[in-house]
């Protein structure tokens, strides 16, 4: 179906697009679910979920303030990337050269952020989290299956001023 606006695109999407309940291939299983969730994230009908909402809008300004403090705390590594406290990775304080030398690499080594970071992706990409899809893309994308990682297998003798095939991890 092709979306020719936005409004088009939300009437789609709430109105139109189904999906089946967990575990059933049954069309009278058939359900709007990002209708429900609208529904029930702004309009909540259970009482437990009314009742909880002030303490959840408190319970939000605690954790961001502690995220706050917590970030900005010279003695963790997260303050080192704040511009705002003169972080000495920020963006601020680097060179532009190391700005341009790091554009496209991957801000962790950390495999299991990696394949993390690829279920916003997946959001982004198909407007929905399949665990199953997103964590394949991400260990995919970590072991280089499409990259030209083969020609570290060629035997033979390599030329000195060749390139290493490894993957470049970034500037640390």
């Amino acid at each position: 179906t092709k979306v020719n606006a936005f409004s088009d695109y939300l009437q789609f999407i709430f109105e139109w697009k189904e999906s089946f309940i967990v575990g059933s291939r049954k069309s009278e299983d058939k359900w709007l679910p990002f209708d429900e969730l609208r529904a029930e994230l702004f309009y909540p009908t259970s009482d437990y979920i009314r009742q909880t909402h002030s303490v959840a809008c408190h319970l939000a300004v605690v954790a961001a303030n502690a995220f706050l403090v917590e970030f900005r705390d010279p003695r963790k590594a997260t303050s080192d990337w704040l511009s705002s406290v003169g972080g000495v990775r920020s963006l601020r304080m680097i060179s532009e050269e190391d700005h341009i030398a790091t554009l496209g690499m991957d801000a962790s080594t950390n495999i299991s952020e990696s394949v993390h970071a690829t279920s916003t992706v997946g959001l982004k990409v198909a407007g929905t989290i399949r665990l199953d899809h997103v964590t394949a893309e991400g260990q995919t994308r970590a072991n280089n299956d499409f990259g030209r990682g083969h020609e570290s297998f060629v035997s033979g003798r390599r030329s000195s001023n060749q390139q290493s095939s490894e993957r470049n991890w970034g500037t640390f």
